[in-house]
């Protein structure tokens, strides 16, 4: 955005608070042409009102931001979100590159663990990568502090993203996993690094961690709930 790394939700929340052109600009070291530029970006996402007052002069469709990510985080394709929002196959990449930029979009949610620092990887590769967001909900518990819950997000083999527990990058965690007894899938436990720790647009708090240590049992148990993830994305 405008080359700057500025995140979207601080910028959206920094208007609506009522702050100025002058304030905005110092704040995030702008120009009044990068100002404009950011104000018409946010307008054409669907963050705040057209600051012309008037129809945006893009050409380019309008989509509400926060249910698109929704919708993406909750595993629809790409041919289902072109279909749902209107969209080319190139303007959903432009899309997905642009909610990365603003930081509405973490990397890692487009390229999981990939070395993404080249910029050769396409946000569109996401859909090759082996990461499995779960449509049921599975409990999380911190095994040092039982009373810090939380519910998986998203899961492979290597790695999981947690939702509710907070988390500083380079931290370890030894993890409760409690799926309903209906999934088949006994309780289990793994030993986590936290590798990155942030809020959602929606105000969640998310954390992804690298799987470090996990016994032969429990892996087993953790394919297994890949496995019924699979089972009833197909049944979708």
């Amino acid at each position: 955005m405008s080359g700057r790394d500025i995140s979207a939700r601080d910028a959206v929340r920094d208007i609506k608070s009522g702050m100025n052109e002058s304030e905005l600009m110092k704040k995030y070291r702008l120009s009044p042409q990068g100002l404009k530029h950011l104000m018409q970006e946010l307008a054409e996402l669907g963050l705040i009102a057209d600051p012309t007052g008037g129809k945006a002069a893009s050409p380019r469709k309008r989509v509400k931001v926060k249910e698109f990510i929704k919708d993406f985080r909750a595993g629809l394709s790409d041919a289902e979100l072109t279909r749902k929002y209107d969209l080319s196959h190139d303007a959903l990449y432009i899309l997905l590159q642009k909610l990365m930029n603003m930081r509405a979009l973490r990397p890692d949610e487009l390229f999981g663990d990939l070395d993404i620092k080249s910029g050769s990887v396409s946000p569109l590769n996401v859909r090759e990568l082996e990461r499995y967001y779960l449509d049921f909900q599975v409990d999380v518990f911190d095994a040092s502090r039982p009373g810090n819950k939380g519910t998986i997000r998203d899961i492979t083999e290597k790695g999981i993203g947690i939702l509710g527990i907070s988390c500083s990058p380079g931290e370890l965690k030894t993890f409760v996993i409690t799926p309903e007894q209906s999934l088949g899938v006994d309780p289990f436990l793994l030993r986590a690094e936290c590798r990155w720790s942030d809020i959602q647009v929606e105000g969640d708090c998310v954390s992804g961690f690298s799987i470090e240590e996990i016994s032969e049992d429990d892996l087993a148990n953790l394919r297994t709930l890949i496995k019924n993830s699979l089972l009833n994305e197909t049944d979708y």
